[in-house]
């Protein structure tokens, strides 16, 4: 299992931002390996937001992240929000 992080930090509208993070929710629950994705916001910042998704693996991750489909959502989400995602391996669990 791997967790994909993706730092938000919102810069245009926020209406739009939550509009396209449903749609890649949507196409990213119909992905093989998909596991499970949250979206979470600070309390003490909220326009900074944390999409945290877990995946069987960095290839099923990988190929999901990697159709036109994705990349027209990540692009809308990009005019939105800045962006920081990466892939992590769980190292420690409690």
């Amino acid at each position: 299992m791997v967790t994909m992080i993706n730092q938000l930090t919102l810069t245009g509208d926020e209406k739009a931002l939550f509009a396209v993070l449903d749609e890649i929710c949507a196409h990213m629950k119909r992905q093989p390996g998909f596991d499970s994705l949250r979206l979470h916001r600070s309390l003490r910042t909220p326009e900074r937001l944390v999409m945290v998704a877990r995946w069987e693996d960095a290839a099923a991750h990988a190929a999901a992240s990697s159709g036109p489909r994705v990349r027209e959502l990540f692009e809308r989400l990009r005019a939105e929000a800045r962006t920081d995602p990466d892939v992590y391996e769980t190292l420690l669990e409690g």
